[in-house]
């Protein structure tokens, strides 16, 4: 665990509901775009996979920053893709392995994430903790390795470590 843990209003909460968690994660678009409309519902409804500030970043990628594995769980539950691209092409692993984030990790990695892509940084997931990475991290790495067998890149020669 991190000696300094980000902002987390439900570390340590017994239960969270999907749409605490949501309203907490776009409090600011919401308070700015929706006055008073319900915006989980309609045709603009945000959902687990929308876009937060423009930067591309969803839900699923700041819940991994924030290293919080029960709304991890919970956003996976609701469909929350584990690939999905972020700010810089960053996915929810690249979030979790970046911090240190072990249990997310598993969590994403058991539900589909890849550990291949290589975001706009220059890193897979794989080579951020990797011994020579940028955040080196024994733990992550053996943890990502034993995922590795499972991952078929379209193209062999695009992993990058």
């Amino acid at each position: 665990m991190d000696a300094q843990l980000p902002y987390d209003p439900f570390r340590g909460v017994e239960s969270v509901t999907l749409r605490e968690l949501l309203e907490d994660v776009f409090s600011d678009k919401i308070d700015y775009d929706y006055e008073g409309r319900d915006p989980f519902s309609g045709e603009n409804a945000l959902t687990v996979n929308s876009m937060l500030h423009g930067d591309e970043d969803r839900p699923i990628h700041l819940i991994a920053r924030r290293g919080n594995a029960k709304c991890i769980q919970l956003l996976l539950d609701a469909g929350a893709d584990p690939n999905a691209m972020g700010d810089m092409s960053c996915t929810p692993l690249d979030e979790a392995v970046s911090r240190g984030h072990l249990e997310v990790a598993h969590l994403l990695l058991q539900a589909g994430a890849r550990i291949d892509p290589v975001n706009e940084l220059g890193y897979s997931a794989l080579g951020l903790c990797s011994p020579k990475g940028y955040k080196p991290n024994s733990k992550m790495f053996c943890l990502l390795q034993s995922f590795w067998p499972g991952v078929v890149p379209p193209d062999l020669k695009s992993r990058k470590y």
